[in-house]
């Protein structure tokens, strides 16, 4: 981000973010963070943080909308791949985005450091 004075302080900067809440208490750190991470990709993929643990029932519906909303697919099927994913919501995105399988998706994940959209462009 260029110019901080122009930051929106009730604004998101990344979905699922939890900066408005934070920023009378924190300041701009939380922004700092985010873009930090939206700059090196590796917890970002389409300004949404997916590199998430499904650890209780509102995660898990977070992540089941974080796949549909960058996939397209419809909520029964995030879901599904979700499970076949083993709750891994970026397994899951390559899964989907590259047409593999559960196996096929780790190792390109693996390959690609984390990185999603690496993942999704190994031929």
């Amino acid at each position: 981000m260029d110019n901080f004075n122009s930051l929106d302080p009730t604004k998101d900067y990344l979905a699922g973010g939890y900066l408005a809440g934070w920023w009378s208490n924190t300041g701009i750190l939380p922004v700092i963070s985010d873009d930090f991470f939206a700059e090196v990709g590796y917890k970002v993929y389409e300004n949404m943080m997916i590199d998430l643990q499904m650890t209780n029932k509102k995660l898990v519906e977070r992540s089941k909308k974080i796949v549909m909303t960058i996939t397209g697919v419809s909520y029964e099927e995030a879901e599904e791949y979700l499970i076949k994913s083993k709750g891994h919501v970026k397994t899951a995105l390559v899964m989907i985005l590259a047409k593999v399988d559960y196996d096929e998706a780790q190792l390109r994940l693996k390959k690609a450091d984390g990185f999603v959209r690496k993942a999704i462009s190994d031929n």
